[in-house]
């Protein structure tokens, strides 16, 4: 399938118009499984949750990290805040598709967030219990997010036009798509009540002394889960949208018929890559931005001896490792069935700048921070009612129940950027056919190409 770029891009537009040599997509699954080693140790990862549990016998406990008697409340409260979180991410994606709406969620979404974490982060410090060290991460999260926030303030128009733009790609795949991100949310929201439910049995089965190790272990647990969700639905949003734009003219499967054939790849033979891609790709995609961000111009001889040098040392060492992880393979892996490091290094070669568009773009910055000030919310409303009963394990209570909020309302608006991610890598490989979807779109993204070739 050839692209070929002409009229006002000029040399740049020739530089990313006339160099794809990507294959037809595919239209069955591959014959071979991708990654299998990661797919065994996810499913095996689950067993030895399963276990931990087991540890110590509840009857032999005089330490445990809350009372046996109120493991009842935790997870009945953990429950309703995982369902909550999934409900309420649904209906915030559900707006946030009417222009209407979209502005005054989103455009509040990043100042509470930022305010909501410098609240937070100081009560959780002034508690002076075992776990208000979690505030200090609350702080630091607040202090990474204010470096962003005038850049997404600045995008913000261009944001709600690539999302606009994602709403159109949606009608043409009728009720198949948003019927298959909706059940992969339910299916998450399920997943997370067997992890609370683990959770819960374990910290009031094992001693407060073995508690931090176990709790480092299920959060490693949390997040790859999490994760996974995320770059499935990557993978399905990322491909059909994709798919819409490098498809043939005479291209015989249906929409919907696509749609199955992504949920179909991401459950059997892209199972592996898709377990590889939800535990480093978020990694790569903090390593990219940073070194990103420490290639700028800064603005002082103080600033670029300090903390721009500083950074660019620490993140050089993984950068070449980041760029084989980056976040826009979930798209190309599920249209043309490649293995997600095969993927993310043809992209690279022939398309390097489409990385630094990702980077930059402000779209997931800005959907995130709204994910995040909605589950802070929650996680106060929980939090108080708890406060009475929990004493020194309030801390640990209020950032679970932040976590699981979080990870509901991030999955259901990730729908936005998984399809933002697919449209940078559709400007890239079919410009002629992006321009005439949505031409204000491809000249903004244009002249980020052209400044990043320069």
């Amino acid at each position: 399938m050839g692209g070929g770029g002409k009229g006002g891009g000029g040399a740049a537009a020739e530089a990313t118009a006339c160099r794809n040599t990507l294959p037809v997509p595919i239209s069955k699954p591959p014959t071979k499984h991708r990654d299998s080693s990661y797919a065994v140790i996810f499913v095996l990862h689950f067993a030895l949750v399963a276990a931990l549990s087991l540890l110590e016998a509840q009857g032999t406990l005089h330490s445990s990290l809350i009372m046996y008697s109120r493991a009842g409340s935790w997870a009945s409260m953990v429950m309703i805040i995982t369902l909550l979180g999934s409900f309420i991410g649904l209906c915030v994606t559900a707006l946030v598709s009417f222009a209407s709406f979209r502005e005054p969620i989103l455009s509040l979404g990043i100042p509470f967030s930022i305010t909501l974490q410098i609240c937070l982060g100081n009560i959780l410090l002034l508690l002076r219990t075992r776990y208000s060290f979690l505030g200090a991460l609350v702080l630091a999260s607040a202090f990474v997010d204010s470096f962003s926030y005038k850049a997404a303030k600045d995008n913000m128009s261009f944001t709600f036009a690539l999302m606009q733009m994602v709403k159109d790609v949606f009608r043409s795949f009728g009720a198949s798509l948003i019927t298959a991100c909706v059940a992969i949310v339910v299916t998450q929201t399920f997943v997370l009540l067997w992890w609370g439910v683990f959770f819960v049995d374990l910290i009031s089965n094992v001693s407060s002394n073995n508690a931090e190790y176990l709790i480092v272990i299920m959060a490693l647990s949390l997040y790859w889960i999490a994760q996974f969700f995320q770059a499935f639905l990557a993978f399905i949003v990322g491909g059909c949208t994709l798919w819409y734009f490098v498809k043939s003219d005479g291209e015989s499967l249906a929409p919907a018929a696509r749609v199955m054939l992504h949920v179909q790849c991401g459950l059997t033979t892209s199972f592996g890559s898709l377990c590889k891609g939800a535990l480093f790709s978020p990694l790569a995609h903090r390593v990219l931005t940073l070194h990103n961000w420490s290639r700028g111009r800064p603005s002082s001889i103080v600033s670029r001896c300090s903390a721009r040098g500083v950074v660019s040392t620490l993140c050089s060492p993984f950068v070449y490792t980041a760029r084989r992880h980056h976040r826009l393979a979930f798209c190309l892996t599920a249209t043309y069935g490649r293995t997600l490091c095969k993927a993310a290094e043809e992209q690279l070669q022939l398309y390097p700048e489409t990385i630094d568009i990702s980077v930059e773009d402000a779209t997931c910055f800005t959907l995130t921070s709204t994910a995040t000030e909605i589950a802070g919310v929650m996680a106060i409303i929980f939090g108080v009612a708890a406060e009475r009963k929990e004493g020194a394990a309030w801390p640990l209570f209020f950032c679970v129940c932040f976590c699981l909020a979080y990870c509901g309302l991030s999955l259901a608006v990730h729908v936005y950027r998984s399809a933002v991610d697919a449209l940078i890598v559709a400007f890239s490989v079919q410009p002629e056919r992006f321009a005439r979807e949505n031409q204000i779109v491809f000249l903004r993204l244009l002249r980020g190409t052209e400044t990043a070739l320069r």
